[in-house]
């Protein structure tokens, strides 16, 4: 699906699709034809119309028009999108799709990077490492976890910062990372 909102057309989408079933092939995941990707795609941007028909443009014509080849993250972290002006077909929509990403993946960077601050912290635990978009602590000894823990999901919430967008922060204790995924 990601392939689908950072611009990749039916034939991106079949590739993503079967480089994951090549990795994990007991899953079983089924590599659709072009009919049935094309189809796929079709139902994410009309659920997500909004995005695709308003966001994204807008988007675009402000990295273009309004600021200067320069896309932001929704904190304002900055990145120049060289060839987002380029006559060559194939390198600018390539520099589209990496607007779009930045402002995605990069709020969610930003996100993670605020939160492992805040996370670091707290007291009675340590930071272990950050995983994605997980982050593993420890709660030292004389430490109530459930305490720690309540902290913990205070400072990833980060006082919702996203306004609208709900920032859910799910959580798990165990005494280990088996206990925690297994």
């Amino acid at each position: 699906w990601f392939l689908t909102i950072f611009g990749g057309g039916p034939a991106t989408l079949i590739d993503g699709v079967e480089k994951a079933a090549l990795e994990n092939p007991e899953l079983g995941i089924l590599i659709p034809d072009m009919k049935e990707a094309a189809k796929a795609q079709n139902t994410l941007k009309e659920v997500y119309k909004g995005f695709f028909l308003e966001h994204v443009p807008h988007l675009l014509y402000r990295v273009r028009e309004e600021q200067g080849g320069v896309s932001y993250t929704i904190f304002g972290r900055p990145r120049i999108i060289q060839s987002i002006y380029s006559s060559y077909d194939k390198e600018r929509e390539a520099a589209e799709r990496e607007a779009v990403s930045l402002e995605v993946q990069g709020t969610a960077a930003d996100l993670m990077r605020m939160a492992t601050n805040k996370v670091g912290g707290i007291p009675g635990g340590r930071l272990v490492l950050s995983v994605h978009d997980e982050l593993v602590s420890s709660c030292l000894d004389g430490t109530d976890a459930m305490w720690y823990h309540g902290k913990m999901r205070e400072a990833m919430e980060l006082g919702q910062p996203l306004g609208d967008v709900p920032l859910v922060v799910s959580m798990k204790i165990g005494k280990n990372w088996k206990e925690v995924h297994g």
